[in-house]
């Protein structure tokens, strides 16, 4: 690949002007304490939102209007306790997967295999009145609460599992802490990989080539970051800056070309050789959200919060350009990337309020 075109960014005290928005009328959850479950299909190129006790709506416009898809049985597949990422749809087979808030001890796991109409269980569901699936996971204990589901870009098929039980009694005791799961045939198996080493609050991030993850250990101040191959082998730490320059890391990824990238803290760090050197480029201060296209991996938008209500919206090219593209007085919440569409949120509510046209 060639020399890269990444554009150096610092703070600015200069103020963006705002993005053309549009107010916007989604489903509203019966409680002001359940926000919906977001999402999109980049399959069928439409935004999702789930809700626990009315159903899964699509939108097909950029969120001028939503139609309710489910026959009923969305219900089971979700939970008063939304969460990120927990609507997850397969880029290879388009089926879309629900991942509810675990309130028993067998994990949760559903699937939609048309769209999002009929709704069944892959994994046993324990939960008052809930018709769960009938496959559990043989062998070892799966922990009851499903955290992330990831499937390996342009390998169909692989797909990796991370769950959790936080909860310490007596029957909770031998589940303890966070698992992490292999799957090489669709989720009809499952093998549990060794955990790389003592960490608090893991997050996983796949590639096409590497799975990685970042968390805290107890003798660094800072998140550390390891990977390994999806074909086997052990996992190795990828020092992609010092020690005093690594920030909090919000995302992993790369490109098709073999672009390898890390953002974290307020650098974006590139690599091109395998994960042997980074190149350090700066990006805003900021609190900071990354939203990727699942398909195509560019463009991608960068949602960065400045001073106290406005949040300013980057856009990242395929040709590895960073453009400002203006400022909201919300969050992007979800991104339509067919229409260059932005859904915002009202901070800590994340109900879509309006749509911005990312350009």
């Amino acid at each position: 690949m060639g020399a890269l075109a990444l554009l150096a960014l610092s703070a600015t005290t200069v103020v963006a002007q705002d993005l053309p928005t549009k107010a916007i009328q989604p489903p509203r959850s019966e409680s002001i304490d359940n926000p919906p479950n977001s999402g999109y299909d980049p399959i069928r190129k439409r935004l999702l939102l789930g809700i626990e006790k009315q159903g899964l709506f699509v939108s097909p416009d950029g969120g001028e209007s939503w139609t309710r898809i489910d026959d009923g049985s969305y219900h089971a597949a979700t939970s008063i306790y939304p969460a990120k990422d927990r609507l997850v749809v397969n880029p290879d087979s388009g089926d879309l997967y629900s991942l509810p808030r675990s309130q028993g001890f067998a994990p949760l796991l559903y699937r939609s295999d048309d769209a999002g109409g009929r709704w069944t269980g892959l994994l046993p569901d324990s939960r008052s009145g809930a018709k769960g699936g009938n496959q559990p996971v043989a062998g070892e204990s799966v922990s009851p609460e499903v955290h992330r589901l990831l499937f390996v870009p342009g390998k169909p098929g692989l797909a990796y599992l991370q769950t959790s039980f936080p909860y310490m009694h007596e029957e909770g005791a031998t589940l303890l802490g966070d698992r992490l799961w292999y799957s090489p045939d669709g989720l009809q198996s499952f093998r549990r990989l060794r955990p790389v080493g003592r960490y608090t609050h893991p997050e996983y991030f796949v590639t096409a080539k590497w799975l990685c993850m970042t968390g805290f250990t107890d003798d660094k101040p800072s998140h550390t970051l390891a990977c390994r191959d999806h074909a086997g082998g052990g996992w190795r730490d990828v020092a992609f800056a010092s020690v005093k320059d690594r920030g909090t890391i919000v995302s992993v990824w790369s490109d098709r070309d073999g672009t390898y990238l890390v953002l974290a803290g307020d650098a974006l760090h590139v690599s091109t050789d395998a994960l042997k050197l980074f190149r350090r480029i700066a990006m805003p201060a900021g609190d900071k959200r990354l939203f990727l296209d699942p398909l195509a991996i560019y463009p991608a938008y960068l949602s960065v919060k400045e001073g106290e209500d406005s949040y300013v919206v980057y856009r990242l090219g395929k040709d590895h350009t960073v453009t400002k593209l203006g400022a909201l007085p919300a969050p992007l919440l979800q991104v339509d990337f067919s229409r260059s569409l932005g859904i915002a949120a009202k901070p800590g509510d994340k109900r879509p309020v309006f749509r911005a046209e990312l350009r």
